[in-house]
């Protein structure tokens, strides 16, 4: 296993031998929390973040905590600080509840550009 690398977007705090919490930082962009699990052959991740820098700093820290990419990726529910990082786990089997996949896909507007000026917005408030 490596060097868990830092983040601007959250901080991670071992709570269990192999299960890690990552809490949001306050001024960061992940806006939720989330978990990775290290199963022993494999490394399964609850919840990715709201903005793909802060999953990208969970996909290193995944890495670095447990020496290999996440192959279970478990969204608790469909609220988008919990799922939009999602798209930066490559190869991961995802997890949900039939109703969170339905919510998922009935939440996401069709237009990208509005949403990205929604979350824009969204953050800007939230600082």
């Amino acid at each position: 296993m490596g060097t868990c690398p830092a983040s601007d977007h959250f901080q991670v705090r071992e709570v269990a031998p192999g299960v890690y919490a990552l809490i949001d930082r306050r001024g960061g962009t992940a806006k939720a929390n989330a978990a990775v699990i290290d199963l022993g052959d494999r490394t399964l991740v609850v919840d990715t973040f709201l903005t793909l820098e802060a999953a990208d700093d969970l996909v290193a820290v995944v890495q670095g905590l447990t020496g290999r990419s996440a192959a279970i990726l478990v969204n608790t529910h469909w609220h988008r600080d919990h799922i939009f990082g999602n798209q930066l786990f490559t190869g991961a089997d995802i997890v949900a509840t039939r109703r969170t996949a339905e919510l998922i896909a009935d939440d996401i507007p069709a237009d990208r550009d509005a949403l990205a000026q929604e979350i824009e917005e969204g953050l800007a408030s939230a600082r």
